[in-house]
């Protein structure tokens, strides 16, 4: 009966050791499996801040390209505008200059060709009054010979 009790009372002591130890090595791996559990969630926070403020960086950037690009091209446009409101504004005054300059030659002509008309016909009367003149004296001086006689 000792005996049965010393062995009962071995194996108790082994089934509790071994409970004991199970346990222990349970609670090492449940311990073990949390911490890799959380370091995976942090690692896997981490990436997902990285990975927002990589894709934020991006898209400010793009943004800040994208309005760079407009704004150049709106100056380019201005200029352009502007250069072609210059370009037009100097051909009509250049036109507008050539046009008065034409206009005033040919009223220059016209107006000599008038005084030339004027005094050729001024010097066609005073000839044509001269000889109406000239040939009534004649006439005259034909006719008082007779008269007188």
């Amino acid at each position: 009966t000792s005996d049965l009790q010393q062995r009962l009372q071995n194996a108790t002591s082994d089934l509790q050791q071994g409970l004991q130890n199970t346990t222990s090595d349970l609670q090492q791996r449940l311990q073990n499996a949390t911490s890799d559990l959380q370091q995976g969630l942090q690692n896997t926070t981490s990436d997902l801040q990285q990975g927002l403020q990589n894709t934020t960086s991006d898209l400010q950037q793009g943004l800040q390209n994208t309005t760079s690009d407009l704004q150049q091209r709106l100056q380019n446009a201005t200029s352009d505008l502007q250069q072609g409101l210059q370009n037009t504004t100097s051909d009509l005054q250049q036109g507008l200059q050539n046009t008065t300059s034409d206009l005033q030659q040919r009223l220059q002509n016209a107006t000599s060709d008038l005084q030339q008309g004027l005094q050729n016909t001024t010097s066609d009367l005073q000839q044509g009054l001269q000889n109406t003149t000239s040939d009534l004296q004649q006439r005259l001086q034909n006719v008082l010979p007779w008269e007188t006689g």
